[in-house]
This record gives C-alpha cells, sequence and structure tokens, in this order.
C-alpha cells in the first residue's frame, strides 16, 4: 500500500472467488470522495509488487510478469490512458522512482543481479554496476535460446541451454526443470540461474518453459489448470520436451527431470504417468492434496484451484495427487525436502519417498535440518550448495553420457543431510 500527501492510497487488489485463478490489480482510493479507481484495469498481466508513486504523485509504478521477464510499468494515479511500458529486459526485482530517473535492480542472462538506472517513462535506460564481472570472466556462461512450441492449440514459451563446450559430433542428455507455483513464471535468469548453468557445464541440455497455469501470459492461460494441475501441465512441458529432442545433439533416450514445490508435484506426476526419463529428482513438493490442505500454511490454494475441499470430494484430490500413482513408478527418483518447510510441510516427502520405496523404486530421502521452503533461494550456503551437487550426482549416475558411481553406490537407505555430514 502506498499513499500520497493529498490522501490518495495505492493498494493490492485480487478478487476474492477463486483467487489463485485470479490476476491482482491496482486500486486508489480516494479519502476525501470515497471513490476507488482500478488503474490497471486494461492490462492483462498480474501486478507483482507494491506500487510506488512518484516523487511528483502523477504517476504509480508497479512490476509485471511480461512472458518471460518482470517488466517495470507506471500508470497515471486517475487510470486515465494505457499503463506505459517502463522496461521490460530481463527480471527486475526492485525500483525507486526519482524526479528525473528510476533506479533498477535487475538480472539477465549474463549476470545475476546489478544496478540500472532509467528516465521515467522508459526512452533510455543504462547499466550502473556489474558488481559480478570478475568473477564472471573466467566461467563459461551460456546464452538460452528462446524457442516457442505448440502443445495442443496453444502456443507455449521455454529456453534452452546448450554446454558451453558442445560439439557438434556428439550428442547430449536433456535435463527437464518445471517451475513452482503453479502460477508463477521463469525467464533466463533469476534464482535458478546458477542451476540451470550448473548443469549446462556438467554437460546436459536444459529445457524449460512457462506451461499453462504460468503468470505472464494474461488471465485465462493463469487459470486453465483450474481442477487440473497434472494433465494439462504435463501435457504442455512433454510437448516442449518432444520438440527439444528434434534436435541432433539432444539424446533422446537419455532425458531427466526435476522441479520444486509445484515442480516437485509435477515431477512426481510426470514419473508416475510415463517411464520416458532415466531419473528424476522431487523437491519439496506437494504429493499428496489432502494431506497438504490439512498441514500448509497456503490451505486455500486447493480451495480456489481445484474449487473443493478434501471431506467434498476426497476421491477426486487423491485422484490428482501423485502419490495415488506410486506403484507406478519405475524412475530412479531421489527426494529432496526441508525440515522446516510451512509451505509443503516434510510429511509429503516422506510419503511419496515411502509409497515408491514399498513399491520397490530405486529412491532416497533427503532432508534439509533448519531449512525451509525457500531452501534452493535462501538457504544456508553449505546446504545450498548441496543441493545443487545431489541433483547432478542423482543424474551422472543414472546417464549414460557420464562415469560416475551408481546413484545409490552408499546404499538405498535415506539419509538426512545433517547425518551424511557427520559420516
Amino acid at each position: 500500500m502506498a499513499a500520497t500527501r493529498d490522501g490518495r492510497i495505492a493498494y493490492h487488489y485480487t478478487p476474492e472467488e477463486r483467487s489463485t485463478l485470479r490476476q491482482t490489480e491496482i486500486r486508489v482510493f480516494e479519502r476525501a470522495s470515497g471513490e476507488e479507481t482500478t488503474v490497471t484495469e486494461s492490462l492483462d498481466r498480474t501486478v507483482g509488487s507494491v506500487p510506488e508513486w512518484d516523487p511528483t504523485e502523477e504517476y504509480l509504478y508497479f512490476l509485471t510478469p511480461e512472458e518471460g521477464s518482470v517488466a517495470l510499468r507506471r500508470v497515471s494515479n486517475d487510470g486515465s490512458g494505457e499503463p506505459e511500458l517502463v522496461a521490460s529486459e530481463g527480471e527486475i526485482d526492485g525500483f525507486n522512482p526519482g524526479a528525473d530517473a528510476v533506479a533498477i535492480t535487475k538480472s539477465e542472462w549474463d549476470h545475476p543481479g546489478d544496478v540500472f538506472v532509467s528516465t521515467p517513462a522508459g526512452a533510455e535506460t543504462n547499466q550502473l554496476t556489474r558488481v559480478n564481472s570478475e568473477y564472471l570472466t573466467d566461467r563459461a556462461v551460456a546464452q538460452p535460446e528462446e524457442i516457442r512450441f505448440e502443445s495442443g492449440a496453444h502456443e507455449i514459451q521455454g529456453w534452452l541451454l546448450t554446454p558451453p563446450d558442445m560439439e557438434d559430433d556428439k550428442t547430449y542428455p536433456l535435463v527437464v526443470e518445471i517451475h513452482g507455483g503453479p502460477h508463477a513464471m521463469w525467464g533466463t535468469s533469476g534464482t535458478m540461474w546458477h542451476e540451470f548453468q550448473t548443469l549446462a557445464a556438467r554437460g546436459y541440455v536444459v529445457f524449460w518453459c512457462n506451461p499453462r497455469g504460468s503468470t505472464g501470459y494474461g488471465e485465462e492461460f493463469m487459470g486453465s489448470i483450474e481442477r487440473d494441475w497434472g494433465e494439462i501441465t504435463m501435457n504442455d512441458v512433454l510437448a516442449g520436451a518432444d520438440a527439444v529432442c528434434d534436435r541432433e545433439y539432444v539424446d533422446e533416450t537419455n532425458q531427466f527431470v526435476t522441479g520444486g514445490s509445484f515442480g516437485g508435484y509435477m515431477t512426481g506426476w510426470i514419473v508416475g504417468h510415463t517411464d520416458r526419463f532415466r531419473g528424476a529428482v522431487a523437491q519439496r513438493g506437494v504429493y499428496d492434496l489432502s494431506s497438504f490442505y490439512g498441514s500448509t500454511d497456503a490451505f486455500k490454494l486447493v480451495e480456489w484451484d481445484f474449487g473443493t475441499e478434501p471431506w467434498d470430494e476426497p476421491e477426486f484430490l487423491w485422484e490428482h495427487s501423485p502419490v495415488a500413482y506410486a506403484s507406478e513408478v519405475t524412475t530412479p527418483t531421489l527426494v529432496m525436502h526441508a525440515d522446516n518447510d510451512f509451505r509443503v510441510p516434510v510429511n509429503n516427502g516422506e510419503m511419496f519417498y515411502l509409497f515408491m520405496k514399498k513399491n520397490g523404486v530405486e529412491t532416497r530421502l533427503v532432508r534439509y535440518p533448519r531449512e525451509g521452503h525457500e531452501l534452493s533461494r535462501s538457504g544456508e550456503p553449505g546446504h545450498v550448495v548441496d543441493r545443487i551437487e545431489r541433483l547432478v550426482r542423482w543424474f551422472d549416475g543414472y546417464s549414460e553420457h557420464h562415469d560416475a558411481p551408481r546413484a545409490l553406490d552408499r546404499g538405498d537407505e535415506g539419509l538426512s543431510a545433517s547425518e551424511e555430514e557427520s559420516e
């Protein structure tokens, strides 16, 4: 919420009904008259930041996801005219509008975070810092390739990252990455930059996309997975994987899949519905919707996305839970979870692991002590590194392209990260 000197208040507004499937708008409340105006009504994008007034209090600045980028926009204080695009390259995560310029912090594929300055309307933007230039100069950073592909009647945006030293006469294994949310969006930088670049450096082609349900493509696209997380998203993700496998340098017999949170849900769902992947890593995922509902701090996600509650349609929620298909899994699957995860409590990871274990799947459960749902983004440095190393090691162990020891060479009993550290 942001207030002006004359008593106007700008705030977020999301409709109460089916809120997780609806876009967030900005409303301006006039204290003197009691009138409210939705100043972003004409923009088919969700608002992703707290709005800020410029010093003149004539414009409101705000962020929106925008087809793989996070854009900075501004709109007039009374909502007249269309919202203007100020900056749209890369993933902007912070801004500060001034009288003559706007300070911006953003990441792009070739740098993980720097400060820029733009003119108020975005006519000119200049980079002020290069804080990681010395580190990046000595390292190969691959440039992602944007791809567009069809999934049914829908166009889906995705990206492909190839090994920096790729040779023309060789083929490379493929890792399919799936984002969380489900109402979120990936681009070419941001929080997953280090994981994607590490996998590429280890000899993997990396593919990721924004399937239906993602933000940044309008409300209809975001709401299209209502009451069906698994099948619709899987169709989009696998359509992208199929398109990527048409490339001569991709070994279509050597594919892997991973994701966290909703991406963990999708990893569990996919290995329960296809055996195309040689290995999988399911991270902090929702695997049973009813137990998730009863233990999460975000139970409304089930109510709004699925339009039901566990006591009304228990069989329906079971049929849409990855654990219901654990007996069909044949893919070696590593399960990672954090002990203090309150968004997706660890009982979901334990349940999925136990069900696969009972059904003879090659699996392990790794639990990270002291960590929450943000482990991959803001966990203890040792755990952040450990998570990526385990992910790569699991894929190496099942890949025909790597002379690595089998992933289960230390036995097939699940251990916590803290237990392994003490061995």
